[in-house]
């Protein structure tokens, strides 16, 4: 693999990792809009935003960070 396929190859997975953590906030915010437009909230429903939707915002921003700061390293030492 050539330095610049691996450096084009770092900003496309840095891209996806972006448009994941945006859709992932796109899904917190209209789920948490629907929470407030309900008066009960099942037990699944609210496991679901706090058990699984918002601990994914935190894991696709660290992912997106991690990437960011491997594109910084690698473009600095190749």
């Amino acid at each position: 693999m050539t330095t610049q396929t691996i450096k084009e190859n770092i900003a496309h997975a840095t891209e996806l990792a972006n448009q994941l953590r945006q859709a992932i906030a796109t899904i917190n915010h209209a789920a948490c809009e629907e929470m407030n437009n309900k008066e009960n909230l099942s037990t699944t429903e609210e496991a679901l935003l706090s058990e699984m939707v918002t601990p994914n915002i935190y894991a696709a921003t660290e992912l997106y960070g991690r990437l960011v700061s491997l594109n910084n390293i690698y473009n600095r030492e190749a």
